[in-house]
C-alpha cells in the first residue's frame, strides 16, 4: 500500500519533502529513479524548483519585514553581524553554495533580503544554486543505486529497504547535527556510568556552598 502510494503521488512527494528536508529526499527520489519509479531528470528539476520556490519566499518575507528584525538581531549576537557582513561583501557566492552550508541554508536568503539584495539577482542566483545542488545531489543518490546494484543479486526485494535507508541516514545527520551534543552525553552516560557519578559528585561539591547560602537567603527573606 506504501509502495503504491509513493509511485501514484511520488512526485508530489518529491516536491514537498524537498521543502521540509532536501537533501534526504532527493537522494531517495534519485535512488529510486535509478531503479525506474521515477524518471531521473523529472527528479532534479522537481527538487530544483522546491528549493527555488522555498528560498524565494524567505526572501521576499525577509526584505519586507526583516531589515529592522536583523539589525536588532545583530546588537544582540554577533554571529548576526558576522553573517550580515559576509553577506554584504560576498552575498552572490554564498547564496550559491547555501544549500551546501548547513544551518544557513535559510539563513543566508533571509539576510539577502533584509540587505537588500536586488530580486533579479537573487532569482538568478538561487536559480542557478538550486540546480547546481540538485544535479550534484541526485547524481549521488543515482549513482549510489548504480553501486549497490552491483552489490546486490536481487535488488529488487531490497530497493525500497535501501531507499528507506538513505532517508533515514538523511533525517539521521540532520537530527545528529541539531542535537548531537546531547546525544554524546547520554551515549557517554551509558558507556561510562561512573564517569557520570563522579561528574555529579564534583559539581554538587562544587555548589553546596552556594547552595547553602542561597537557602539562607531564601529563610531569611520568608
Amino acid at each position: 500500500m506504501t509502495q503504491h502510494y509513493l509511485i501514484e503521488y511520488g512526485y508530489v512527494i518529491i516536491f514537498l519533502g524537498t521543502m521540509v528536508e532536501g537533501d534526504a529526499t532527493l537522494l531517495s527520489a534519485s535512488f529510486l529513479a535509478h531503479r525506474g519509479y521515477f524518471r531521473f531528470v523529472a527528479v532534479v528539476l522537481l527538487a530544483a524548483a522546491a528549493t527555488t520556490m522555498a528560498n524565494q519566499f524567505f526572501f521576499w518575507i525577509s526584505r519586507a519585514h526583516g531589515k529592522a528584525l536583523l539589525e536588532r538581531k545583530a546588537t544582540q549576537d554577533p554571529r548576526y553581524a558576522r553573517l550580515e557582513s559576509w553577506v554584504c561583501r560576498r552575498g552572490v557566492l554564498l547564496l550559491l553554495l547555501s544549500r551546501f552550508l548547513y544551518g544557513l541554508r535559510t539563513a543566508i536568503p533571509a539576510v539577502c533580503g533584509a540587505v537588500g539584495m536586488p530580486s533579479i539577482t537573487f532569482f538568478v542566483t538561487n536559480l542557478a544554486g538550486a540546480v547546481l545542488w540538485s544535479v550534484l545531489v541526485g547524481l549521488a543518490g543515482y549513482l549510489g543505486g548504480n553501486i549497490l546494484a552491483l552489490l546486490l543479486d536481487d535488488i529488487r526485494r531490497h530497493e525500497w529497504f535501501a531507499a528507506l535507508l538513505l532517508l533515514s541516514g538523511g533525517l539521521g545527520v540532520m537530527l545528529w547535527k541539531s542535537h548531537g551534543s546531547d546525544l554524546r552525553r547520554a551515549i557517554s552516560a551509558l558507556l561510562a556510568p561512573d564517569k557520570l557519578g563522579i561528574e555529579s559528585a564534583t559539581l554538587l561539591v562544587r555548589t553546596k556552598g552556594k547552595s547553602k547560602g542561597l537557602f539562607v537567603r531564601i529563610a531569611n527573606d520568608l
